[in-house]
């Protein structure tokens, strides 16, 4: 009875302290943007609410830099000159090659998996379309920054 009540807790702890980072929802949000300069593009990096990893951080690093942290239901942006790039994630054991079209969105999902290394990776995709409209539209658009840089 104790562990079930434990683990109740817990699970409440988490779900409140998930919600501490608020963020704009991104319907919202997208309309105050900052135009995009001359030669860049916009990379949006999201992940879809679950209520399994509401405690997992993940950093977005692009060309080996860490640029923001991707927390479950948010998301956030980066521009970056136009070109090739490279995600990295899983501590640089995996990395996703992206083009980056100058005026242009990308969308990146990361999703918390289970896989041969551990419980708990990521895999980062390009989404497109209709199905990355839909997908973060579902989140809240946060500061994109890296709130614990100690831990990387």
């Amino acid at each position: 009875m104790h562990r079930i009540k434990f683990l109740l807790s817990t699970f409440c702890v988490a779900a409140i302290l998930a919600g501490c980072v608020g963020g704009e929802t991104y319907r919202v949000a997208i309309t105050v943007l900052p135009y995009l300069k001359a030669g860049n593009g916009r990379i949006f990096a999201y992940r879809n609410h679950t209520i399994l990893s509401t405690t997992v951080r993940r950093v977005l690093f692009l060309d080996g830099k860490p640029v923001g942290d991707v927390l479950n239901g948010k998301s956030i942006y980066v521009d970056a000159k136009a070109g090739k790039h490279v995600v990295t994630y899983n501590g640089g054991r995996n990395k996703l090659n992206i083009n980056v079209v100058a005026g242009k969105k990308l969308y990146l999902r990361f999703d918390i998996v289970r896989d041969e290394v551990a419980v708990g990776n990521t895999t980062v995709t390009e989404t497109r379309g209709k199905t990355a409209k839909r997908e973060i539209e579902q989140t809240d658009l946060i500061e994109t920054m890296v709130r614990h840089p100690d831990e990387l």
